[in-house]
């Protein structure tokens, strides 16, 4: 008996050693398994301080174009638009494509909305022009960063400052160039979430693939039909869709 253990002893050496040998092995794959990738996801300061300080420099920097006033075809897209005036004058900028220069319904939408809210002081105009461009460098800013693009956030630095923008932003006219550009930018960054470019292949934790994959689709159409509503040649945005993903197909 002292050679040879008994069948209870035996079983219990066995399992033993069988709970060393299975804990050894979960600690040896817990400390050799790869973590898993996580989906690109900032900090909370991170976005926010990128976010502020872009908002900040475009607004110094536009500082004098709050002392402009209506100059060139101002008088036409407002301070002489009868369509601007009252309610039915935004049926006609929707449906009465001659009842303004230019088929930008979205556009003289904006502009009737502030005729109503400012009247005729052409601060509020270029508090609005301002304020899109500065948000479409953000939008650059964050679609340059989910592509990979090193120095993403001074590239959307140098579009905020750079003077060929002084014209699109401190022209009231050119409202249509800023608020294209707002959702032409949208809808690509959009389109990279659509197709998770940039980011690792993770589903997502409340809503299915196919559900969350038709909200973005139609929140890419929507935005660019916004673009569209804005001005025309941003139909452009056909061209850069195609090419993103061709790209991603090749890698």
């Amino acid at each position: 008996n002292g050679m040879h253990p008994t069948g209870t002893e035996g079983n219990a050496g066995v399992h033993l050693a069988g709970r060393s040998q299975h804990a050894g092995v979960t600690r040896w794959d817990r400390r050799a398994r790869p973590r898993t990738p996580q989906p690109m996801n900032d900090s909370f300061r991170g976005p926010v301080v990128g976010w502020t300080a872009l908002f900040l420099v475009t607004y110094v920097a536009y500082v004098p174009a709050l002392f402009g006033g209506f100059v060139w075809d101002d008088d036409q897209y407002v301070t002489h638009n009868p369509t601007l005036t009252d309610l039915s004058g935004l049926h006609r900028i929707w449906f009465t494509p001659r009842a303004t220069p230019q088929y930008y319904p979205l556009v003289f939408t904006t502009f009737w909305a502030e005729r109503h809210a400012w009247g005729l002081h052409p601060v509020g105009y270029h508090l609005v022009n301002i304020g899109l461009h500065a948000l479409n460098a953000a939008l650059l800013w964050r679609v340059l960063r989910r592509l990979g693009v090193p120095g993403a956030w001074f590239a959307g630095a140098l579009f905020a400052l750079h003077p060929v923008r002084v014209e699109s932003v401190a022209w009231i006219t050119e409202r249509k160039n800023v608020l294209s550009t707002l959702f032409y930018l949208a809808a690509g960054l959009t389109f990279l979430r659509l197709y998770r470019i940039g980011e690792p292949s993770v589903q997502d934790a409340t809503l299915g693939p196919g559900r969350r994959d038709r909200c973005l689709y139609w929140t890419m159409f929507l935005l660019f039909l916004g673009a569209l509503a804005s001005k025309t040649v941003t139909c452009t945005c056909i061209r850069l869709r195609h090419s993103c993903r061709g790209t991603r197909t090749a890698g």
